[in-house]
């Protein structure tokens, strides 16, 4: 899977998940389109960061850091794709 395929799919995972939110009041209120492209992309971001700083952990615990420079360009590049999105 591409970069720009995975971004569009880790987006499309949350569509259904960020159209409402609640108020102090527990009032449900609709969010607009920019503001649930806007949060669909920080889910993704905050997903993407977890997967690096897992591959770092893993990296770092099997000795194997120094080989996964084709994992992190990846996952930079999805990263960068959610972004232009």
């Amino acid at each position: 899977m591409t970069p720009k395929e995975k971004a569009k799919e880790l987006l499309d995972k949350f569509s259904d998940n960020v159209s409402v939110y609640y108020t102090e009041n527990s009032v449900p209120c609709m969010l607009n389109a920019p503001m649930i492209i806007k949060q669909r992309k920080k889910f993704a971001l905050i997903i993407v960061d977890k997967i690096v700083k897992s591959l770092t952990n893993y990296g770092k615990d099997s000795n194997e850091l120094q080989n996964m420079d084709r994992e992190f360009n990846y996952w930079d590049k999805v990263k960068q794709e959610i972004e232009k999105l």
